[in-house]
């Protein structure tokens, strides 16, 4: 996983770190495990259809009162480390293929799970405030949970936005068990051929590594990075894409979901967003929020929104992608390679060729430093500690 990330003329897999060899033990989920829904969990979604709404808040304000949250930086971590030791090692600098195309200092997504009836019908007003602020984001539906106007997908299509699909009915029984996912499944990868999407988002991001392993879809968006908060604690631990499944590229949720902020929490403010916003920039991550058109609308907390896109329109250097162009890059990227000429010039050979660029890795005072050659052949130098 390492490599894959790194992109690198460094073999790490020859590396004797015990962290790297067990990546893939620490990557999914704060309890440690990879399987799906607990006990407890089956028998809240079983009875959740009898719960009334307020009950159902205020049982999820209880738990997030007693939330230990310790942070979401992880493999980013390993990964700096083992690159800041080899480079001691080399005593000299190296280059990778950087993160981001174009040499953008970070990437954004913006995301909107449509969970109700009443959630479509704000589906075109929210696109619109996208719009307003220059952005375009992707909208998940959920097939058999309300009536679908496909007037208003294939408008949205027209508009540059995308449309994802949202787990099958949003009854938190997706992974109960290997045969209903199995099932459920086959019925969701009908939807995505009919309606020609990519894009997949569990339902209350819920999700089991490793049944998700066969998963071919385009993206996936089932992971947080870090989150106490939602009805399965934990995440990935990263802020970078990564592959779900050999076809997958999964796009970690980075941000608080508006939901969690305004409902659960009880904020009224986006501090929550500008410091995750801050911290990814340190970082050169990818920012992911979820923002849903069933809730956002009510006590004026729209204009929290658009008070994000504002300061999203803000920063500088920030790619501003659609979910399905992320992953193709991140899948090109994944499939390109540093090569090195005759003459020791080094070159990207593969997809990735046409707007990837190269940056050097060195060290600064202990910090990990990077130069990217931006696609204009200007140059930045990023600090990373």
């Amino acid at each position: 996983m390492i490599n894959r990330f790194w992109k690198t003329n460094i073999n790490f897999e020859n590396i004797d770190n015990r962290d790297i060899q067990n990546i893939k033990d620490i990557l999914f989920e704060k309890d440690g495990k990879r399987n799906g829904n607990s006990f407890l969990r089956k028998i809240y979604y079983y009875c959740k259809p009898l719960i009334p709404r307020f009950l159902q808040i205020y049982l999820r304000q209880l738990k997030a009162k007693n939330v230990e949250d310790n942070g979401y930086e992880g493999i980013e971590q390993i990964y700096k480390e083992t690159f800041k030791k080899e480079l001691r090692k080399l005593g000299k600098k190296s280059h990778f293929i950087w993160f981001w195309p174009k040499g953008y200092k970070m990437a954004s997504i913006i995301t909107h799970d449509v969970e109700t009836a009443e959630g479509f019908k704000n589906v075109l007003k929210l696109a619109d405030i996208d719009e307003k602020y220059g952005f375009r984001s992707s909208f998940e539906f959920v097939p058999e949970k309300y009536n679908i106007d496909f007037k208003i997908l294939d408008e949205l299509k027209d508009r540059g936005f995308e449309v994802a699909i949202h787990g099958l009915n949003h009854d938190g029984k997706l992974f109960n068990s290997e045969k209903v996912f199995k099932e459920r499944l086959s019925k969701i990868k009908l939807y995505v051929d009919k309606w020609g999407i990519g894009g997949f988002r569990s339902p209350s991001l819920l999700r089991n590594a490793l049944w998700m392993q066969d998963f071919d879809f385009l993206w996936d968006s089932s992971f947080p990075d870090w989150d106490p908060y939602g009805p399965r604690q934990g995440g990935s631990k990263t802020i970078f894409p990564f592959f779900i499944s050999p076809k997958t590229v999964e796009l970690p949720v980075t941000m608080v979901q508006d939901h969690t902020w305004f409902e659960i929490l009880g904020k009224k403010d986006i501090s929550v967003w500008k410091d995750k916003i801050k911290y990814i920039e340190i970082l050169n991550g990818l920012i992911n929020i979820i923002v849903h058109p069933d809730y956002i609308f009510k006590y004026n907390r729209i204009e929290y929104y658009s008070q994000y896109l504002n300061f999203l329109q803000s920063k500088e250097n920030i790619w501003h992608s659609l979910p399905m162009d992320l992953a193709d890059w991140w899948r090109r990227r994944d499939k390109s390679e540093i090569r090195f000429d005759k003459n020791g010039q080094h070159y990207i050979e593969g997809p990735a060729a046409k707007d990837g660029v190269i940056a050097e890795a060195m060290l600064d005072a202990g910090k990990l430093v990077f130069h990217v050659e931006k696609h204009n052949t200007s140059h930045e130098s990023f600090h990373n500690s």
